[in-house]
């Protein structure tokens, strides 16, 4: 098992039974469902955007609407990750980040 610290995760994203973390160095599978592991990260730092996903506030780097009132989520890292939030991530990310 591999110690991750929350401020080098980039973003989460839910496969089956388990997580798979995203960090500028790689990828680390954690034994855990994304509910799980949400409830272990500090919640005025990540956020759940979709129920498949969970994002870093710190490292988004723009939001651009797409159909049905959801966001498209670009990251600040070297491949400009793109993530998509829900209609319901994208309300909590207008809340979040002020938009």
């Amino acid at each position: 098992m591999t110690l991750v610290e929350p401020d080098s995760i980039l973003f989460c994203r839910a496969e089956d039974k388990y997580t798979v973390l995203y960090t500028a160095e790689g990828e680390h599978v954690a034994d855990l469902t994304i509910e799980d592991l949400a409830a272990t990260l500090p919640e005025d730092m990540f956020l759940r955007i979709h129920r498949s996903a969970l994002v870093n506030l710190s490292v988004v780097r723009d939001l651009t609407s797409v159909d049905g009132g959801r966001f498209l989520v670009t990251l600040k890292d070297s491949a400009g990750t793109k993530l998509y939030a829900s209609r319901a991530g994208a309300r909590l990310l207008r809340e979040k980040l002020g938009f």
